[in-house]
């Protein structure tokens, strides 16, 4: 919610509206990861790929795999310094409401679209009174530079860090290695690591299974 707060203000002549599902939004959610657990629940997957294919058969269930090191489609982290220098924190039990109007830093909740405008609470997110003073400094702490307008910033890049993919950890690894001999040969070259970590334990180690190994041309396959 403090990220349409933080639009709010960048976009200060316009008020964002957000609605949320009545009766606790998250139950929608937990149907969906049921349903896709459904999907998967006694199938060997191999790739992300194989997964997105098997869940998209499931009525209304959408999937796309975002590439965080695609250039069009980064992810930004830290964010939490910029809202907490700039912006408040929402009440607590906020999620009991279900309309959000956000205007000029300043959120106002309805608990339902036909509550009268006598009883909506509305809660100022931003530390000072001068919103133009805050945009400016949103502004520059999101582009590093002085601009008027967001309009300005078009072609400048964002200088907040990129989430990093994550990798695996040594003892994920040597679990995965052991089962190196359980993945179809078609989907090998998805586990790199995995793959350079088993090569290393043949040429090392006695194998556990060596009527499964062949050695060709210097390098081993599997039979």
């Amino acid at each position: 919610m403090q990220f349409f707060a933080l639009l709010s203000i960048l976009f200060y002549s316009k008020v964002v509206f957000v609605y949320v599902i009545p009766g606790h939004s998250h139950n929608i959610v937990d149907q969906v990861i049921a349903w896709c657990h459904n999907a998967m629940k006694g199938k060997n997957f191999y790739s992300l790929m194989a997964i997105i294919e098997a869940v998209n058969k499931v009525k209304g269930i959408n999937v796309n795999f975002i590439d965080h090191h695609d250039a069009w489609r980064p992810r930004y982290v830290s964010w939490g310094p910029i809202f907490n220098k700039h912006l408040k924190s929402l009440p607590i039990r906020y999620t009991f409401n279900y309309l959000f109007e956000f205007d000029e830093g300043h959120v106002s909740m309805r608990s339902m679209c036909s509550m009268p405008n006598s009883e909506v609470v509305n809660i100022p997110l931003i530390n000072a009174t001068n919103i133009n003073l805050i945009h400016q400094s949103l502004l520059y702490n999101l582009f590093n530079i002085a601009v008027i307008t967001i309009k300005q910033t078009t072609f400048l890049p964002i200088h907040l860090s990129i989430t990093h993919v994550l990798s695996l950890t040594k003892k994920k690894l040597i679990s995965l290695v052991k089962k190196h001999f359980l993945i179809p040969l078609e989907h090998l070259s998805y586990y790199p690591e995995i793959l350079v970590l088993s090569m290393h334990r043949l040429t090392t180690n006695k194998s556990r299974h060596p009527q499964r190994c062949v050695k060709k041309n210097d390098s081993y396959i599997r039979s």
